[in-house]
């Protein structure tokens, strides 16, 4: 399959600044600018630093919906259904907003254990996974309807790393054991892969929704958790 840098370079770095959170609104925070074209992030810091600039593929201000960064994946969709390699990789510190882009859904915490996420989340809320999920099947449907030879099949998995560890979250009996953990290595020699990870064919969007919010039941969460999605 042809890797992406013919579609918009190897890689591209988009920057979401997110709101303050109420605990957050007295503290010393360094100011933040966006321009209003281009991807330029101004961040004022002491009288001796001064203000700095940041050059993003593009930024996003504070105010920003999900249909926002939506926007900026939804090319890669196309192209992953013309047989391009994509990933979206989210970055950021403990606390900046990476749960709630990705996924988008609340979790709640019940006592002291672990969040558990809420199929009640507005879907105007939704990240990056459940509108993708809809969009790759939206799209292929009016691309067979373009052209009638064309076949699409679709699958999914789902894990996580945790202390240094691979866990299945479609497969739960991989994530209850401290001393478990799936393995890693080459396949064939130039596809790195996990053994024995379970894939699950998605004949409609739907299923694979499931398989989503399934996995996310599995999943476990830091102590930073906050009931707002990381809001």
């Amino acid at each position: 399959m042809r890797m992406a840098q013919e579609v918009c370079g190897s890689v591209r770095v988009v920057v979401r600044c997110r709101p303050l959170l109420s605990g957050e609104e007295g503290d010393a925070c360094s100011r933040v600018h966006f321009e209003a074209e281009g991807g330029n992030v101004l961040v004022d810091g002491k009288a001796q630093e001064g203000t700095r600039c940041f050059t993003f593929d593009r930024a996003l201000p504070p105010n920003s919906t999900q249909e926002d960064v939506m926007q900026e994946v939804s090319p890669m969709i196309e192209h992953v259904l013309k047989g391009i390699h994509a990933t979206v990789f989210a970055y950021g510190q403990t606390g900046s907003g990476k749960t709630y882009t990705v996924e988008g859904i609340d979790y709640l915490r019940h006592g002291s254990g672990n969040p558990r996420p809420s199929l009640k989340t507005d879907p105007r809320q939704h990240g990056i996974i459940p509108r993708a999920i809809q969009l790759v099947f939206d799209r292929a449907r009016e691309m067979q309807l373009e052209d009638g030879n064309l076949r699409f099949q679709f699958c999914c998995s789902f894990y996580q790393i945790y202390n240094e560890r691979v866990m299945d979250l479609l497969n739960p009996s991989t994530t209850h054991s401290p001393n478990t953990g799936l393995k890693v290595g080459w396949c064939r020699g130039d596809v790195f892969a996990v053994e024995n990870l379970f894939i699950c064919n998605c004949d409609e969007p739907e299923k694979m929704r499931r398989c989503f919010f399934s996995g996310t039941k599995e999943k476990f969460m830091g102590s930073h958790a906050r009931t707002s999605s990381h809001r």
